[in-house]
């Protein structure tokens, strides 16, 4: 009787000690599952963020090269206008230079002499007549 009673004994203890360790075991499946959780979400948010930013990168890309090519555009316009806006310049200097007896009509002259060069002269937006200033209170 000793002996079954010092069975019976062991056999508690080890369902103790086997009680124990499920417990355990399930605690860590259990914070286990909750990280994994956590993780597929961080994720899924860190790729939603890869793709809103590689999307992001393309565009700008695309503008990028919109923007070059369009300094290019101007770049090639400028040098293609220097020449003639220079050679206007030297013209114009050339004009005024003269005795003011021969600038009467330098106005139609230089417009002459501009599309003689194959330049365009052009008039000021505003109908090209100044208009005196007028006082404030007058």
């Amino acid at each position: 009787m000793a002996e079954e009673k010092s069975k019976a004994e062991a056999q508690r203890k080890a369902m103790t000690q086997l009680r124990d360790e499920y417990s355990l075991l399930n605690e860590t499946h259990l914070r286990d599952e909750y990280t994994k959780r956590r993780l597929d979400e961080d994720l899924r948010r860190a790729l939603q963020l890869q793709e809103g930013l590689d999307s992001d990168l393309r565009d700008l890309r695309a503008r990028y090269t919109g923007l070059l090519e369009i300094k290019d555009k101007q770049t090639q316009l400028l040098r293609k206008l220097t020449p003639k806006l220079q050679l206007a310049s030297r013209e114009l200097q050339a004009l005024y230079v003269e005795k003011p007896s021969k600038r009467k009509g330098s106005v139609g002259s230089t417009a002459k002499l501009l599309s003689d060069k194959g330049l365009a002269a052009t008039e000021r937006p505003g109908g090209g007549k100044r208009r005196a200033a007028r006082k404030i209170g007058a």
